[in-house]
C-alpha cells in the first residue's frame, strides 16, 4: 500500500505499508516543509515501485519514482510550468515501471505524459483537444484518460502502446460545459472504468470493455 499523510503543520509525507502492517515513511529531497507542501506518494506496482509527486517551497509540483529499496528518482516534464500550482503530477504506474499522469504548463493548461522506467518521457495529447489528462496504464501499455474538447466538454480515450487513440463517451453523458466522460483506470484485460456527468449534473459510473 502506498499513500501520504498530512501532519499537524499541514505538510505531506509519503509512506509505504507492507502486507504485514509495517509502515515506512519518507520525504523526497527538495520537498517543501511549509503548509500545503511536501511529499505525496501515489500508486504502487507489484514490484513495490511507487510513483507520486512532491511540492517544493515555491509550490511547484515535481514527479518522482521510489523503488522497493527506497531509492528515489525525481523529474519534471519538459514544458511543465514553474509557478505555484504548476508542474508535474504522476498518477499511475504499471508492472514495467511506466508512469502516466499530467503536467500543467505556464498557461495553466493540462497535458498528459508517459514516462518509461528508463526515464524517456512522451507527451500524451488527444488530437483536437485543448487539454489532456492521462490517468491509467495497464501491463500492455494501453493508456486511458480524458480530454477537454473545443466545446469545453469532457471525453475519454484509450491509447494503444503504438500510440493510436480511440475516444469515447458514456451513453447518457451530458454535452454541456464541464459535463462528459471521465476515465480513470484500466485493467490487464483492457476494461476501463470511470464516471460521467449527465446533463442533469448527476454523476454515474461506467465500465467499458475492450
Amino acid at each position: 500500500m502506498s499513500g501520504y499523510y498530512i501532519d499537524s503543520k499541514n505538510v505531506s509525507h509519503g509512506y509505504v505499508r507492507t502486507s504485514a502492517g509495517g509502515v515506512t515513511t519518507y520525504n523526497v529531497t527538495g520537498a517543501g516543509t511549509g503548509a500545503d507542501q511536501g511529499t505525496k506518494g501515489g500508486a504502487i506496482n507489484d514490484s513495490g515501485t511507487v510513483t507520486g509527486f512532491y511540492i517544493d517551497k515555491s509550490g511547484v509540483m515535481h514527479g518522482f519514482v521510489r523503488n522497493a529499496a527506497g531509492a528515489i528518482t525525481t523529474y519534471s516534464v519538459s514544458g511543465a510550468g514553474t509557478a505555484s500550482g504548476q508542474g508535474t503530477d504522476p498518477i499511475c504506474i504499471n508492472s514495467a515501471g511506466t508512469v502516466v499522469g499530467y503536467y500543467i504548463d505556464s498557461k495553466g493548461d493540462f497535458h498528459g505524459f508517459k514516462r518509461t522506467s528508463a526515464g524517456v518521457i512522451t507527451d500524451i495529447n488527444v488530437t483536437g483537444a485543448t487539454e489532456t489528462l492521462a490517468t491509467g496504464i495497464n501491463t500492455a501499455g494501453t493508456i486511458t484518460g480524458y480530454s477537454l474538447t473545443s466545446k469545453k466538454t469532457l471525453e475519454s480515450f484509450s491509447r494503444s502502446s503504438s500510440g493510436t487513440f480511440t475516444t469515447f463517451e458514456a451513453p447518457g453523458a451530458g454535452s454541456g460545459v464541464a459535463q462528459g466522460t471521465f476515465a480513470f483506470a484500466i485493467n490487464t484485460g483492457g476494461s476501463i472504468t470511470g464516471y460521467y456527468l449527465t446533463s442533469g449534473t448527476v454523476f454515474e459510473g461506467f465500465l467499458r470493455t475492450p
